[in-house]
Parts: C-alpha cells; sequence; structure tokens
C-alpha cells in the first residue's frame, strides 16, 4: 500500500501530519510497524519536521500481526501453569514481530509452542524488552489474565554492568520523552516522570543491580547514560560491544487468580 502527499504546511512532523490527514489509529499502527517514510525520496523517521511542499510517501506492506509464523526456535521457559508463563528472552530477539523481524520474534516462538501442546491461545505479553535486551517476560494466556497484572504491582529487577561508575547506591529521578526528529528517548523536563532505584552489586565489574519505579522506554539505558555511565554494549546510549549486558533477572508479583506469592529469578551467563 501506498499514501503520497504534498506537504501543504511548515514546521510539522511527520506523525502529526498524518493523523491531520485523518488516517486511522489502526492504520497508523500499521505504518508505524510495516512501513517506511520517506519525504522527496530520503528515508526518515516518524519525527521529522516538515517543510510546505515536501513530497511526503508512505510505503508499507499490509501484514497483520495477528497472522505472523510460528517459528520451531529455543524458548527457555522458567514456569508454566494454565493461566500464564514466564519465560526468558535471549538478547537480540524482537519481543513481537515487526516489520523488521517478521519471521522470528519471541511471539513467533511461543506461538510454535502453543501450537505443539494443543494450547489454544493467542500470545499476550504482558511485559516487553527491548530487543538487545535480554530477561524474563511473563506471557499471559488470554486477555483477562493481562488485565488482571495490569492491576497487579509486578516488581521488576535488572542487572547491568555499566562503562563508569555510578554511587554504591541512589535513585534517579529525572523525566524522560521522546527526542525530537529521532525514535530515541532522552531526560527532558517536560517528559513522563521516570524513577529507577540502584545499587552497587560488584563495583570491580562495574555490575549494578536497578528496579524499575516507573517503566519508560529505555529507562535505565537513558538514565544511566545520562549520568556518563552508560551500559556496556549500548549502541544507542553508549559504545557497542559484543551484546548489550542488560537483563530483567527478576519478577515478584501475586498470582493474578490464586492470589498466591510469586518470585522468578534467573541470572545471564555473565552475572
Amino acid at each position: 500500500m501506498k499514501l503520497e502527499y504534498i506537504v501543504d504546511e511548515d514546521g510539522i512532523i511527520v506523525k502529526d501530519y498524518l493523523e491531520k490527514q485523518n488516517i486511522s489509529k489502526r492504520l497508523a499502527k500499521k505504518i508505524k510497524l510495516y512501513g517506511k517514510t520517506y519525504v522527496n525520496k530520503i528515508e526518515v523517521f516518524n519525527y521529522f519536521l516538515l517543510s510546505k511542499g515536501d513530497h511526503l510517501v508512505i510505503e508499507f506492506e499490509d501484514q497483520d500481526t495477528s497472522v505472523y509464523p510460528p517459528v520451531n526456535e529455543e524458548l527457555d521457559i522458567v514456569y508454566e501453569d494454565e493461566y500464564f508463563m514466564i519465560v526468558d528472552k535471549p538478547e537480540n530477539l524482537a519481543s513481537l514481530p515487526t516489520k523488521s523481524h517478521f519471521q522470528d520474534s519471541l511471539a513467533n516462538r511461543i506461538k510454535y509452542y502453543y501450537q505443539t501442546k494443543d494450547i489454544n491461545a493467542k500470545v499476550h505479553l504482558v511485559n516487553r524488552l527491548d530487543y538487545a535486551t535480554s530477561g524474563l517476560v511473563i506471557v499471559a494466556k488470554d486477555t483477562y489474565i493481562k488485565s488482571r497484572f495490569k492491576n497487579l504491582n509486578i516488581e521488576r529487577k535488572y542487572l547491568a554492568i555499566l562503562d563508569n561508575d555510578l554511587e554504591d547506591e541512589g535513585i534517579i529521578n529525572f523525566p524522560i520523552s521522546k527526542k525530537e526528529n529521532s525514535l530515541l528517548r532522552e531526560v527532558n523536563e517536560k517528559g513522563k516522570e521516570a524513577i529507577t532505584i540502584y545499587k552497587v552489586i560488584d563495583k570491580m565489574r562495574k555490575l549494578y543491580e536497578f528496579t524499575l519505579v516507573t517503566g519508560r522506554t529505555h529507562q535505565i539505558r537513558i538514565h544511566t547514560s545520562f549520568h556518563n555511565a552508560p551500559i556496556r554494549g549500548d549502541k544507542l546510549y553508549g559504545k557497542e560491544s559484543d551484546r548489550l549486558y542488560l537483563t530483567c533477572y527478576y519478577l515478584k508479583f501475586k498470582h493474578p487468580i490464586l492470589d498466591e506469592k510469586m518470585e522468578f529469578v534467573s541470572y545471564p551467563k555473565w552475572y
């Protein structure tokens, strides 16, 4: 599918311009997942600033995430009952299928597992991890269980190796917003509240534990980078390495149905 426009105003970003063209939320989501945006034949992001007279072209394949293929790849299941699973996502794997990772994501692998076990359910991820981040993910087996999780207090802890030192412990409380004309985020006083609690685990290795009070996109990565201590291997906010040394290793919550205390720990190989 292809959409074309000759921009008729100055100083508006692509995302806002498309909203003015009465693009439905559903179509906007498909464009974000599967589309490519060009201004004057140059590929840009949703936050690119347009000028009057620009030739704006949106191209995308009308793929449906509900029909993404099952994939027979490794799936590390930490816990499973009739209501939900806990799986350990490896690094460099998308949580959900996108235009760049339609053939292999965590959801593709779970879908294959469901088929082999005759589990008649869609994949409902309660928490998502970045492509480069490894760790524990909660997978609800129906929409009701997912909605129950939304009302629970889920304690999430991460381990990370940093390039520089932080204090031995502390609280980072800086708001985060999307960076203008970029898919990245940044600390910005006009952003949304973002609070991260941390403490040192091994000072020599620069190994720290982080607890999320809020859950903004790239929150730990941005907060550490803002303090000149980016996570090792963070090519977005620091320096590239063999991998991103960040993992969600700990989850704690009450069972959404049985009301029992649930606690899960999975240490990465590099711990």
